[in-house]
């Protein structure tokens, strides 16, 4: 499930062409841009009530039956850029803050921007950033079993 979360707050950011990766990634990454690594350091989870059960909603034509829980996140957000462009590090830091407040279903409470510095393993400039948000984690009701988490809309 946190990969899940992790997953779709990296989604999110490359939908806002922020190139993003999660940290249970190994894949080989291109070290020649600036990117950033999304993990999740804590997550609090708090039902909705009545089992988790949100309701009905209609989506292309279907009815659906909803489930969520509330998570309060902890984002771990560590923003690399190549070793030349420092400014390029901070400058993509300040694009990522400014992508999650447009990520549906996720209210940031709180932003810390890490300090720039050089990151042996990488070879690239690192600033550790993070983010406390709050998201709705939404299932869907396939047959008996629920479908997995995503980030849903708070509505």
């Amino acid at each position: 499930m946190l990969e899940a979360i992790a997953a779709g707050i990296a989604e999110a950011l490359n939908s806002a062409e922020i190139k993003a990766v999660t940290a249970f990634d190994a894949n080989e990454l291109d070290t020649a841009a600036p990117f950033v690594c999304v993990g999740l350091q804590s997550a609090k989870l708090t039902s909705s009530g009545l089992g988790n059960y949100i309701g009905i909603c209609t989506e292309d034509g279907q009815v659906k039956e909803m489930y969520g829980e509330k998570a309060e996140l902890s984002l771990a957000l560590d923003v690399y850029s190549p070793a030349a462009e420092a400014e390029k590090c901070s400058e993509l830091a300040d694009r990522v803050r400014c992508a999650l407040y447009g990520v549906d279903g996720v209210s940031v409470a709180e932003f810390y921007f890490g300090e720039i510095k050089y990151d042996a393993d990488s070879r690239m400039l690192r600033s550790s950033c993070r983010a406390k948000v709050c998201a709705y984690l939404v299932r869907e009701k396939l047959g008996s079993s629920l479908s997995e988490y995503s980030i849903g809309e708070d509505k």
